[in-house]
């Protein structure tokens, strides 16, 4: 019903900010944070997405700092966990 009265359906960050107007262009190339080396093969591994397990087992590293690692990116903005998935940003 609100759509049909002209409500902007709103999925994503993105969405708001261009329902508010704000110019969201991605064309600019996306600069990474300073990652720990640990960090870095957590990132580097997700060249595409996988689920928290699958990504632990790969890497290599305990589960409880792997668990850490993981939150710090996600802080950090570089990689987002969704529907059971973790891709990068």
């Amino acid at each position: 019903m609100l759509i049909r009265l002209g409500a902007t359906p709103i999925t994503s960050p993105k969405d708001v900010l261009e329902a508010l107007g704000f110019d969201t262009d991605d064309t600019e190339e996306k600069v990474l944070p300073e990652l720990s080396a640990d960090e870095q093969k957590i990132y580097n591994r997700l060249t595409e997405p996988c689920t928290r397990h699958e990504l632990i087992a790969a890497c290599n590293i305990p589960a409880s700092g792997a668990s850490i690692l993981i939150s710090l990116l996600e802080l950090k903005g570089v990689i987002t966990e969704f529907d059971g998935l973790i891709r990068r940003s």
